[in-house]
């Protein structure tokens, strides 16, 4: 069982590294030109790669120690979805997600991806679902739309 938590750290771990690395590059090699301000790509990846750091060490931790404390008892009376299905449905909803938004855009695809998410890591009603739902989508359009000014996706029949 602790193995489980190695292996879903590792991956994680060397994600958060490697953003860490390409941030400080990207922050370091900066040239006054093409940096018209201090939140430059390298700024944004950095941050983003201590906070996965952050993320993935609490994660493992509080995963190690549950696991460790866990009985066997407890496991047989789960009813949860395999691991093994939990990572195949989310690949598949990736792969859906990133076929859908190219044709249809951003806000359709990202609502199907987080309801069927959702639903696959565990949060059974669909109450509750539809409002996690909305509320992270909005959050995600507010903070990259808006404050960031990024443009997403249209979709190919929005053009």
């Amino acid at each position: 069982m602790k193995k489980t938590a190695i292996l879903e750290a590792i991956p994680l771990l060397v994600f958060s590294l490697l953003g860490i690395a390409e941030g400080l590059r990207l922050t370091i090699t900066r040239e006054a030109k093409t940096a018209p301000s201090m939140l430059g790509p390298g700024t944004y990846i950095l941050v983003l790669g201590f906070g996965l750091l952050i993320t993935v060490i609490f994660n493992f931790l509080s995963n190690y120690r549950d696991i460790s404390r866990t009985k066997k008892a407890d496991l047989s009376q789960r009813r949860e979805m395999p691991v093994s299905r939990v990572v195949v449905a989310m690949i598949g909803i990736f792969a859906m997600y990133a076929i859908l938004i190219d044709i249809i855009g951003y806000v359709i695809p990202t609502v199907l991806f987080f309801l069927l998410a959702f639903r696959i890591l565990g949060v059974r009603s669909w109450k509750t679902n539809i409002v996690l739902t909305s509320v992270v989508v909005a959050g995600l359009y507010v903070v990259f739309i808006r404050y960031c000014e990024m443009i997403f996706p249209r979709g190919i029949f929005f053009n």
